[in-house]
């Protein structure tokens, strides 16, 4: 979760293009992906007792499976984007920082 809130903090940055953008902010799924998946867990073994709950067990096991693998797609988006975006990077990005002017006893 602690990956895709730092992610989150990029929510008002400027981007390249709308789609960049748009991809950035539907990725931002990492976040909530993770407290998802546990809570379908724990609801799976917290309910699996009688024939009642088993196929609220299933639908749970499905659900959760799926957003698994959204959140693995989602990741992926946001590492591929991250690479991406580098080459849009201003120009200031790309000068040599002087360490002596903050560290000067370097």
């Amino acid at each position: 979760m602690i990956f895709g809130a730092v992610h989150c903090l990029a929510w008002t940055f400027q981007f390249p293009s709308y789609r960049s953008k748009l991809l950035w902010r539907v990725a931002i799924i990492v976040t909530f992906s993770p407290l998802c998946i546990a809570v379908s867990l724990f609801q799976i073994w917290r309910f699996n007792l009688g024939v009642w709950w088993k196929w609220r067990g299933y639908v749970i096991a499905v659900l959760s499976r799926a957003v698994f693998l959204t959140y693995i797609l989602a990741r992926f988006a946001l590492i591929v984007e991250a690479f991406i975006l580098l080459k849009s990077l201003s120009p200031g990005a790309l000068q040599m920082v002087q360490w002596t002017n903050f560290i000067p006893h370097i």
